[in-house]
């Protein structure tokens, strides 16, 4: 993983013998910056985030113990390391106090030096480290855990969630919800019929409150009792019974007696009238989104009924009902979600099992189903500006002409070719963009060999997160950012080391490195000196 090093000192000797330093020590992947002064530093640390600061402890205007206390209040996990030209413990004892990650002398070795810095990189990455970010994330999930249980309950029940047993049960236990994903439960939908005008807004989500608790003290003793409040009026409980003598029969007649019992405490209780919708027997989590837009329904063509209403709906096995209608449109829903996202294997399992299940439906279902399908793909072939390209493959005058296939089979294969060619250009879209990010960066980095390459300043050039740049040039190419620079820097340099009018320090500046540094690299990158190399050369051409 690549940190950042910023190195500040007021001696520009200081400054670029410990950035060749650190450029030599390559196995700690840093990417290097310097700064003249604290108020450099400062104006750096406005603009980057820096990981480690190895910085002079006595520098004019600003001293590094100064410096320290703006680092902490800017980047709080940013690393300190203090040099000083004297062991002065008053300044070491101030600065481990305040939080300095170490304290070393200028005069000491310079392996020092880098395994000080090296020390510094391994606590960063270590398992300390790592339990602390976790312990703060489980104390965060933990706070934000009853929006989690609102949040996922709502989504599974309005079908926008596709859950298998494995992965409901998963949640379950790690939202810590008390149910059980391989039994089945009564779903209940509620609402409050009126509010008196006298209650605030506080005062109707204390009330519902209230509610919730008297059903919990009715229902929750003889199983698990989960409620939902979806706004200040509305509501839902998961109600799974344990016990039962005769399948169905014995959770089913105890909620509804329950729920009678329920209505009457709140009226009693909290002169709160509130209507009830239940499912007649036990379900199945598959049937969820079904039932929870049924009872929904259920209450609305109720409302002429008046208040307090108490209603049952029973399990109906018509396949182009009003309830499936709704799930089949939650799927289809479904299907544009997960094009959007570009979750090509999830979207075409989904349309494969659409298609099955709609073959042998009434005709209306049939045309309403492939038109929903064709016009989701014609609306992202738009969109995403594939038209022309998918048209070229498959004969896209179809799309639009269901009539136009022979059969249900020929129609839905049509459909999912469709689907298939417009990934695939997706696809290929990303690659040439992604060629294009390295296009630009090689163009770049030929261009300004002699100027500033940082990582933080490529990552700008083209959009991206340094750290993503990093990852996604690996990826694109095989080789790493810094190997591809330092490579290139060595070709330059072998190619201006060829012309006898240039010097050698001017070979250096061109290719952007200290004319100090650039014999020690160029010597450890080929066994050579400039100098050896330039000679060499100079005989190869004349033979």
């Amino acid at each position: 993983m690549m940190h950042r090093l910023l190195i500040v000192d007021d001696e520009p000797y200081i400054v670029s013998s410990l950035k060749e330093l650190f450029e030599e020590a390559e196995h700690l992947e840093l990417d290097i910056y310097c700064a003249g002064s604290a108020m450099d530093a400062i104006a750096r640390l406005e603009q980057t985030r820096i990981d480690i600061v190895l910085s002079d402890i006595r520098m004019p205007g600003m001293t590094g113990l100064e410096l320290l206390a703006h680092i902490r209040r800017r980047w709080p996990a940013c690393k300190v390391i203090f040099l000083s030209g004297h062991n002065e413990f008053s300044y070491v004892q101030e600065a481990l106090r305040q939080g300095s990650a170490g304290y070393l002398l200028k005069t000491d070795d310079e392996e020092e030096i880098v395994l000080a810095v090296a020390n510094v990189i391994a606590g960063m990455n270590g398992e300390q480290h790592a339990q602390v970010s976790i312990e703060k994330a489980q104390l965060r999930m933990r706070q934000a855990q009853p929006l989690l249980q609102r949040g996922f309950l709502t989504e599974l029940a309005e079908g926008e969630l596709l859950a298998d047993d494995a992965t409901r049960a998963k949640r379950f236990q790690e939202l810590e919800l008390g149910l059980r994903a391989d039994r089945p439960f009564m779903l209940v939908i509620g609402r409050v019929d009126r509010w008196d005008e006298k209650y605030s807004a506080m005062d109707k989500e204390l009330l519902l409150y209230a509610v919730q608790n008297i059903a919990e003290e009715v229902v929750s003793h003889a199983g698990a009792f989960v409620p939902v409040m979806s706004d200040r009026s509305r509501f839902f409980w998961f109600i799974q019974v344990g016990g039962s003598e005769v399948d169905g029969e014995v959770p089913a007649r105890f909620v509804q007696e329950s729920l009678d019992f329920i209505q009457n405490q709140c009226e009693s209780l909290l002169s709160v009238p509130i209507s009830l919708a239940s499912t007649e027997q036990e379900i199945a989590w598959d049937e969820l989104p079904d039932y929870y837009g049924r009872l929904n329904r259920l209450l609305i063509r109720g409302l002429g009924q008046g208040d307090r209403m108490l209603l049952y709906e029973k399990q109906e096995e018509d396949p182009d009902s009003e309830t499936s209608i709704s799930r089949w449109h939650s799927e289809l829903n479904q299907l544009g979600t997960l094009l959007d996202s570009g979750n090509r294997e999830a979207f075409l399992q989904l349309l494969e099992s659409i298609l099955g299940r709609t073959a042998g439906r009434s005709y209306g279902i049939v045309q309403e189903t492939y038109y929903m399908i064709a016009t989701l793909l014609l609306s992202n072939m738009n969109r995403w500006g594939v038209y022309e390209a998918v048209s070229n493959k498959l004969p896209i005058n179809r799309l639009l002409h269901l009539d136009g296939h022979v059969s249900w089979q020929v129609a839905g294969d049509y459909l999912k070719r469709t689907a298939e060619v417009i990934f695939a250009l997706l696809d290929q879209d990303k690659s040439a963009k992604s060629n294009e990010v390295v296009d630009q960066l090689h163009g770049y980095i030929h261009e300004h060999i002699e100027g500033d390459l940082s990582l933080s300043r490529l990552a700008d050039l083209v959009g991206l997160n340094s750290s993503y740049l990093c990852r996604l040039y690996k990826q694109l190419t095989g080789s790493g950012l810094s190997e591809y620079i330092t490579e290139l820097k060595l070709t330059k340099a072998k190619e201006l080391l060829r012309d006898p009018q240039l010097k050698i320090g001017e070979v250096a500046l061109r290719i952007g490195l200290d004319p100090g540094y650039f014999s020690r690299y160029f010597k450890k990158m080929t066994t050579l000196s400039p100098q050896e190399y330039r000679e060499k050369a100079a005989i190869r051409s004349s033979e």
